[in-house]
């Protein structure tokens, strides 16, 4: 008798039937030699569990924007698709100036003859797995909290060309959440005062009963820091803190 292992969540879909991101050494040596057969002028180098593309005279390259599609079509498929390796930073070099920013092709590709350099750094579908303590931390803003009490906490989107495949952020203690409430509130606030949005940025801490979660995964940018890929029950939020 065959026995069959039925997915059940979106996690177990990722994992099993999906992308499997390929081991650094190895995507690093097929990728850089794949690139230097590509007329690309570029490098390739690892830093840790990240791989860094430097594109030089990036402003020289795209004649029109099917130009920069085609290019970049290539660079997804070539790290995404084949290797499993997901963009996540640019660094931007303009007349000198070094900016870091979020992963974004269409702001490179609204701003491609103004920059000099860029370097996109490439991180791997999963980090390390953890062991699962028995409570987690997530930070939000109170904007949401009907939302999260309704339907708890869901991931914003499926879609890979995203920063990475869609996470939700946790944190081990209260502190680590309380410790990242000025960085959140600055991103908030400036999407305010862009008025891109008008919102309320108040502060919220929730507390996850983690009998649910199956898979935690370490963050590599943050101590006591982890992510998971599947929704978070309502059931299993409680609110801990929030700014009056």
């Amino acid at each position: 008798m065959i026995n069959h292992k039925y997915i059940k969540k979106w996690s177990d879909f990722i994992l099993n039937e999906t992308l499997k991101t390929n081991n650094i050494n190895f995507t690093l040596n097929n990728i850089e030699d794949e690139l230097k057969l590509s007329g690309i002028n570029c490098s390739l180098s690892k830093n840790i569990n990240k791989l860094n593309l430097t594109i030089y005279n990036f402003n020289s390259y795209f004649n029109d924007s099917a130009d920069f599609l085609i290019m970049f079509d290539y660079l997804n498929s070539l790290f995404i698709d084949r290797n499993g390796w997901f963009p996540s930073k640019m660094y931007l070099l303009k007349n000198t100036n070094k900016n870091v920013l979020k992963y974004d092709e269409k702001y490179l590709l609204q701003n491609h003859k103004l920059l000099d350099d860029i370097t996109i750094i490439y991180e791997p579908k999963f980090d390390i797995e953890d062991i699962i303590p028995n409570k987690l931390y997530h930070l939000s803003i109170q904007e949401y909290e009907n939302k999260i009490s309704n339907i708890g906490i869901i991931p914003k989107s499926k879609n890979k060309l995203t920063l990475h495949l869609n996470r939700i952020y946790l944190c081990k203690y209260p502190k680590d959440c309380y410790n990242l409430i000025p960085q959140m509130k600055y991103d908030y606030n400036k999407r305010k005062n862009n008025k891109l949005d008008k919102i309320n940025i108040k502060w919220i801490i929730y507390e996850i009963n983690t009998n649910n979660i199956d898979k935690l995964y370490k963050d590599p940018n943050y101590d006591n820091g982890y992510y998971i890929i599947d929704n978070v029950n309502k059931n299993d939020i409680t609110i801990f803190d929030k700014e009056l």
